[in-house]
């Protein structure tokens, strides 16, 4: 009871807000989780000083920070203790985070790999370890004391060992749509201020993916011949190589913005005091790099999807037993490492009494430094309308396992749906599906209306027997039985031929990959536009060329193109238009103008190839 007398007393006073404020901030601050982590530079010079620093993120009490002996470096500060408290708000729930940091200050003394180990603290009794830190020491390298730097700036002039720009690529040697990383690094001994035209590889021959890197360049130290470069990676790029053969990256160039000291003769005593520099501009240019592509070996299955990689696939079927209209839904992933954006959707082939929907397609896709990781997922939506057992039968997905270096397919199980009879159906009428999708009932028990117009009397001693009508309703269904017959025959043929049905279809897909393209342009998915219009041109040819997806690149194409008597210029707008969309998918470009460019040249792209092709 006086525990209750004493809170409505304190209730009652003026500081009732910065109680219940505190009160809050206490209870959160036990929410948080404990981190306890180390960090210092990757790499430093000998003779260089750098931070060691601890850092504790907590809400509850720390103590007991014990870091371990520190014996390669020569301890020159610390440990310095320093803390901070944040608190936010955020859709009404308030947060609070605690940090507590340790900082030595070191000196490296001498080359080497070494290792520091991890440090311990307590946080509420209980013990905590971070992690260990390893760190590069990298030699002093020449001395300025040729005053290189100097030099450059008094005589105008820098060596190209001050500066230099680099390309390098993870693999040269790679197979078909097997990916590679190529990286673009400045080195500098200079204080680089700013760069100009920069004029970075388009990567022809290549699907490239950009690694997303950090806006602001970080710089590492590298060593080479004996002399220590600052260093800052520029782009990082996954490439795909899309045909065989021997495929060059072209340099990458690079115009540098550097500040140099400026030695003159001092003209009155604060000359003595102060510096006076000048902005130089250097144009650094890298060196070509070219890479080796194997072609796909013979034998590739049917169905292959033209791409290599390592992937897994998993199929689900959320229902086996449902009732006649009830929703199923088939989902199919597959992830793993290779190009997971250019896997086209499933092909299944459903019973023809099960109503169907266009998948919905989820991607979890990352471009690591690893390649293109990730999974892609279809869910297919269908409903079947009559009761029975059906079967949805397997898909099956090829590649080129790069492990094995052979070709490998995974295949989902048959599904086995039984469909109970819906509540519906009833005895009492009939259930009519249209392609509206909607369901009507006409109900014999219904009444029926009254008749209100004049009958029509026929007169008597005329019969059926005889008649023009009576021979007519033998005719007609012999006729209509042919018709029917010579039309299942010529589908029959058609299915036969698939690539006579491919060369028919060819027109009608490229125009709907054209249309989910429009939509993408719409959105304002700039990379997703050039990718479906990618698939759209290539498809389109691929599908009227009858070229294998194997066989799939522009000197084939071209050739084909040539035997079918297709005016050169339409050639060449193809051609162009290809290179101009693998191009554009990394171009740093917002005008919407270009997309629609694109989109209006693709349409009347494959409208001229269509009346050309014979």
């Amino acid at each position: 009871m006086r525990s209750i007398k004493f809170v409505a007393q304190i209730l009652t006073m003026n500081k009732l807000g910065y109680l219940i404020f505190f009160l809050l901030l206490t209870w959160v601050a036990r929410a948080a989780d404990v981190e306890f982590v180390a960090s210092a530079p990757n790499t430093v010079v000998v003779g260089n000083q750098f931070r060691l620093t601890y850092t504790v993120n907590s809400n509850d009490d720390v103590k007991n920070f014990r870091a371990a002996s520190i014996s390669d470096f020569r301890y020159l500060a610390g440990p310095s203790q320093s803390t901070s408290r944040q608190v936010s708000v955020v859709n009404g729930q308030m947060t609070s985070s605690n940090t507590i940091k340790y900082t030595y200050v070191l000196m490296a003394e001498k080359e080497g790999s070494f290792e520091i180990p991890a440090a311990t603290v307590e946080v509420d009794g209980k013990s905590f370890k971070s992690n260990a830190v390893s760190i590069k020491v990298l030699a002093a390298g020449q001395s300025a004391s040729n005053n290189e730097e100097a030099d450059a700036g008094a005589t105008g002039s820098i060596s190209g060992d001050d500066i230099f720009l680099r390309t390098f690529v993870s693999k040269t040697k790679v197979h078909q749509q097997e990916y590679l990383i190529a990286t673009v690094k400045l080195y500098t001994r200079l204080d680089v201020r700013g760069f100009e035209n920069a004029k970075l590889p388009a990567y022809k021959g290549f699907l490239a993916y950009e690694i997303d890197l950090p806006q602001n360049l970080q710089y590492g130290i590298e060593a080479i011949n004996g002399r220590n470069y600052r260093t800052a990676t520029l782009k990082q790029t996954i490439l795909f190589p899309q045909r065989s053969g021997t495929i060059e990256i072209e340099p990458a160039e690079l115009d540098c913005i550097i500040r140099l000291r400026t030695n003159r003769r001092s003209q009155n005593i604060f000359d003595d005091f102060f510096d006076t520099y000048q902005d130089v501009r250097r144009m650094v240019k890298s060196e070509k790099k070219t890479v080796k592509v194997e072609a796909f070996p013979a034998g590739a299955p049917a169905g292959f999807s033209a791409l290599s990689g390592e992937f897994s696939m998993r199929a689900s079927l959320d229902k086996t037993e449902v009732t006649a209209n009830d929703p199923v839904t088939l989902s199919i992933t597959i992830s793993g490492n290779g190009n997971l954006k250019l896997i086209n959707t499933p092909e299944i082939n459903f019973p023809g009494d099960f109503e169907t929907y266009d998948p919905k397609i989820s991607n979890n896709v990352k471009n690591t430094q690893d390649g293109v990781v990730g999974s892609k997922t279809f869910e297919f939506l269908v409903i079947p309308r009559f009761a029975g057992e059906f079967t949805i039968p397997s898909y099956s997905f090829s590649y080129f396992d790069l492990k094995t270096n052979a070709y490998k397919t995974l295949t989902t199980p048959t599904y086995t749906l039984n469909v109970a009879k819906g509540a519906q159906e009833d005895n009492g009428g009939v259930v009519t599906t249209f392609a509206s999708k909607e369901n009507v009932k006409f109900l014999g028990k219904d009444i029926r209306f009254i008749q209100t117009k004049s009958t029509r009397l026929k007169p008597q001693g005329k019969y059926l027997f005889g008649s023009r009508a009576f021979w007519l309703s033998y005719l007609v269904p012999v006729l209509l039985y042919f018709i029917v017959l010579f039309v299942m025959r010529k589908q029959r043929k058609e299915r036969a031929n698939v690539a006579g049905l491919k060369r028919k279809k060819a027109n009608p897909m490229a125009r709907k990959k054209l249309k989910q393209a429009q939509q993408l342009m719409k959105k304002g998915e700039r990379e997703a536009f050039y990718d479906e219009t990618l698939r759209a041109l290539w498809g389109y040819v691929a599908d009227k060329l009858s070229i294998n997806v194997s066989q799939l690149n522009k000197e084939n194409v071209q050739q084909m193109l040539v035997s079918r008597k297709v005016n050169d210029e339409t050639i060449k707008s193809l051609l162009q238009l290809l290179d101009k969309c693998e191009f554009a998918r990394f171009a740093p470009s917002n005008e919407s103008d270009e997309l629609e460019t694109v989109y209006a040249s693709s349409v009347v792209l494959i409208s001229r190839l269509e009346r050309e092709i014979k």
